[in-house]
């Protein structure tokens, strides 16, 4: 089983949330959000997750238009505002490339400063794009942004 208890932003596997959720684990310390493949698996979640505080979304894994919609990156965004300085989990079929950008996202955006997300390379691009682009940032602007703190910090 994975420690959710050390980092602000955590992203798993739908079934390792659903063992968690299973062995009773006491989730409510995080702002859960809940990325599914399936209509079966997103009703299955919200059942799950009833009671905690979550958003949960459906769309695929994927660098094509069938991956998420501006709308639903700007749900998320809405969501991670709603929970200031909460420590979130995240979880998508694998736990991998959705969960991994959204992590990355909010990990990086407000500087939670969480090492491993900062190197994250198996996050799905389009998903992360997206979200940069619902903040009203480019990724060239964003990566500006760091270099430039990186320079008055040196």
């Amino acid at each position: 089983m994975v420690s959710v208890m050390t980092d602000k932003v955590k992203f798993i596997s739908r079934g390792e949330i659903k063992r968690l959720l299973n062995d009773g684990v006491d989730l409510s310390e995080y702002a859960i959000i809940s990325i599914n493949d399936t209509s079966y698996e997103y009703d299955e979640m919200i059942n799950l997750l009833d009671g905690y505080n979550y958003a949960s979304f459906m769309f695929a894994d994927s660098d094509a238009n069938d991956g998420i919609s501006e709308l639903q990156a700007k749900a998320i965004l809405t969501f991670i505002g709603d929970n200031p300085g909460s420590k979130f989990l995240v979880h998508c079929f694998a736990g991998v490339s959705r969960s991994g950008a959204v992590a990355k996202f909010i990990n990086e955006f407000y500087e939670y400063g969480d090492w491993y997300l900062e190197d994250y390379n198996g996050y799905n691009r389009r998903v992360y794009n997206k979200l940069l682009a619902a903040a009203g940032l480019s990724l060239a602007a964003y990566y500006e942004q760091l270099e430039k703190e990186d320079r008055k910090d040196a």
